[in-house]
């Protein structure tokens, strides 16, 4: 999970940083099965960065984290019933098959 920082400084270069972050990381996102919480702070200051990482904002990282490891929880949960949805789709479609086979008129 990415997790950072980027501090507004003299140059318009924070603001080609910050897009270019937030654009890698919904391509990567999009293109991927696996969802990117984001996890960087773009701040104005140095107090500000402090304050959103464990000061009185409250901690942004631990809270990303958090996010990712829902999303790890809820995707676990959710794999089994998957599996077991193309099992039954299976033993449904083999039953079908052999009912077939056994209905046709060269079956013996």
């Amino acid at each position: 999970m990415p997790l950072g920082c980027l501090i507004r400084g003299e140059t318009p270069h924070f603001q080609v940083l910050a897009d270019a972050v937030a654009a890698g990381l919904m391509t990567v996102s999009l293109e991927s099965d696996v969802a990117i919480p984001f996890g960087v702070l773009t701040c104005g200051t140095l107090a500000q960065a402090k304050a959103r990482a464990g000061g009185r904002a409250g901690n942004k990282g631990a809270e990303a984290m958090e996010a990712a490891l829902s999303l790890v929880a809820l995707r676990q949960r959710t794999a089994p019933s998957r599996r077991r949805s193309a099992a039954r789709a299976a033993t449904a479609s083999s039953r079908v098959a052999r009912a077939k086979r056994s209905s046709s008129p060269g079956a013996a």
